[in-house]
C-alpha cells in the first residue's frame, strides 16, 4: 500500500494491477489483506491517474518478466541503446486522459413476482421479501458477486420455490399476498 502511494507521489501517467488468479496458492493471507486494503484505498481515494486491473494469465506474467529485465539491464554506450530500440520487440503504453465522472446512464432493473393469498387479492395484507442481486468492486469484470449477496438472492429463490407449492393448493395457501424482490443498487442505496 505504502509502495502503491509512492508511485502515485513519483508521478507516474498510470497503473497496472494485476490481479492474481484464485487458484495461485503461493498467496499469503497478509498478501491478499493487502490486496483488499488496496481495494478499499481505491474506493474511498481520489485517484489522479487511470487504474488498470487485469487478471493474472501466463501471458501477462511472461509480458512482466520481459519489461522488468529490459528494464534491470543497463547498456555501455548510446550505439547499445540505439540498437535494442531498433531491433528490440519493445512494448510501449499510451494512455489517453479524458474526464472522468459519475455515470448516469447505467440501468437499474428490478425484478418482481408475487403469490397471491386465499381471500380477495387487494384488501389481503402483503409480505414483502426483498434480496439484492448487485455486486460492487473496484473493476467490474472481476466481481465474484458471492462475497456480495448471492446466499440472499439463492435464499429468496429457494423461499419462492417453497412458497409456491403451499400456495398451488387453495387448501395450504395463506390470508397474504406474498411480493418477491431481486433488487439491484444495493451499494447505491437501492436506487433501482
Amino acid at each position: 500500500i505504502e509502495r502503491f502511494r509512492s508511485l502515485i507521489s513519483k508521478g507516474i501517467n498510470s497503473l497496472f494491477i494485476v490481479i492474481p488468479s484464485t487458484n495461485t496458492p503461493s498467496w499469503t493471507n497478509e498478501q491478499k489483506s493487502d490486496i483488499c486494503d488496496l481495494e478499499t484505498i481505491l474506493l474511498g481515494e481520489s485517484i489522479s491517474i487511470p487504474v488498470y486491473f487485469l487478471p493474472e494469465t501466463q501471458q501477462m506474467n511472461d509480458l512482466y518478466k520481459s519489461i522488468e529485465s529490459r528494464r534491470d539491464s543497463t547498456k555501455d554506450s548510446a550505439l547499445a541503446v540505439l540498437y535494442d530500440m531498433i531491433t528490440a520487440d519493445g512494448y510501449q503504453l499510451s494512455v489517453t486522459t479524458g474526464k472522468y465522472g459519475q455515470r448516469t446512464d447505467s440501468v437499474l432493473y428490478n425484478i418482481v413476482g408475487k403469490l397471491i393469498g386465499h381471500g380477495i387479492e387487494e384488501r389481503l395484507p402483503k409480505i414483502l421479501i426483498v434480496a439484492h442481486y448487485d455486486a460492487l468492486g473496484i473493476a467490474n469484470g472481476l466481481i465474484q458477486g458471492a462475497d456480495s449477496n448471492a446466499s440472499g438472492v439463492l435464499i429468496l429463490l429457494k423461499l419462492i420455490r417453497l412458497f409456491s407449492k403451499l400456495y398451488a393448493k387453495q387448501t395450504t395457501r395463506a390470508k397474504y399476498n406474498l411480493h418477491f424482490l431481486f433488487a439491484p443498487g444495493g451499494k447505491l442505496n437501492y436506487q433501482g
